[in-house]
């Protein structure tokens, strides 16, 4: 896609719909632009506009008075369950005193809901410091110390029988003075996927070639997507952002601290937001959510979903089943002398 000739070279529309290949028929087309219309799947959209519309996709203004209004947005009615949750998965923003944290259930609606968020001091402890952590909490009346080995390690969604469910994996943020200690804590436990943003703009993330299960990670393209889902989508029904009911002003305040740059042109554009006072450190675990959605989804094998119902899951899947068909159709004319 070339967004600065679409005025100049309307060709670049009309040649698709004058092609003669079978990939860019009216039927087609009119498949793409059916499932951009009927979905809320910011990939989706993205996809149509840019793919097929040969024009750049451009989301909606968004008003301060949506930034303002984004708790009573966003707090969920109904809690997910273990009936209608397809994974539940963990995304942490590490600074170098502590590590802000957010766990996440990917429901069968497409849905993400926060569980839960909060900070803690350490990613994890040898026994030996824990127990001396811990007398000197208990000596304060503190309870024992949890850290984020911990959280990715605990039980979510438990139902009256006592059943729950554990985190799939956790995306952990690689950057700072504790990207050592992250490594450790990747190295102990392989559902940790370390990221690292950039500003690659030819894909919106990679595997490394050099750190295994270090994703890099296209930053512009995540914050854009998180603010999508924060103020532009406005299907409840699926592929919707819910948080809990008890969640905090002050985490609140932390997502809502990214805003447009008003000191900026292009302030106004997703990808440009700043932090306005750099506390947006739920922000970023919200960011690390859309990725990590979508990480698992590329990545995955459709047993580890619970269900693999969600509408995201059966489009990957049968993208997948029409692809093998494509091959093993290709094959059999390959290996068939009386098709040469």
């Amino acid at each position: 896609m070339i967004p600065e000739l679409v005025k100049e070279r309307p060709s670049y529309q009309i040649g698709a719909l004058a092609s003669q290949l079978p990939s860019l028929s009216w039927s087609e087309i009119a498949a793409a632009q059916l499932e951009s219309g009927k979905t809320s799947d910011i990939s989706i959209q993205q996809n149509f506009d840019n793919s097929w519309r040969g024009l750049p996709y451009k989301p909606r203004q968004i008003t301060k008075d949506e930034i303002s209004k984004l708790r009573d947005n966003h707090i969920w009615h109904s809690a997910p369950t273990l009936e209608n949750v397809e994974m539940v998965f963990m995304t942490s923003d590490t600074m170098d005193e502590f590590s802000s944290y957010a766990v996440w259930a990917w429901g069968v609606d497409d849905s993400l809901y926060m569980l839960d968020c909060g900070e803690v001091q350490y990613i994890d402890l040898d026994p030996e410091k824990r127990k001396q952590i811990d007398e000197d909490r208990k000596a304060e009346s503190l309870p024992p110390i949890e850290t984020l080995e911990d959280l990715l390690m605990k039980d979510y969604l438990i139902n009256a029988d006592g059943v729950g469910i554990k985190p799939t994996f956790i995306v952990i943020d690689q950057g700072g003075h504790r990207a050592n200690d992250i490594k450790h804590f990747a190295k102990m436990h392989r559902n940790v996927i370390m990221q690292k943003g950039t500003s690659m703009t030819s894909m919106n993330w990679r595997m490394s070639d050099n750190q295994e299960r270090l994703a890099i990670t296209n930053e512009k393209y995540w914050k854009s997507t998180a603010i999508y889902y924060l103020y532009a989508q406005k299907n409840r029904e699926e592929n919707f952002l819910w948080f809990y009911p008890s969640i905090s002003d002050e985490h609140i305040a932390e997502i809502r601290d990214v805003r447009p740059d008003d000191s900026s042109k292009w302030g106004n554009e997703p990808e440009n937001w700043i932090a306005k006072t750099g506390k947006d450190h739920q922000f970023d675990c919200l960011k690390y959510a859309c990725f990590a959605k979508d990480f698992a989804l590329q990545s995955f094998v459709k047993t580890r979903y619970r269900f693999a119902k969600a509408s995201s899951i059966v489009r990957r899947f049968e993208k997948q089943k029409k692809k093998e068909e494509t091959k093993q159709q290709s094959d059999a004319k390959k290996s068939n002398w009386f098709a040469l």
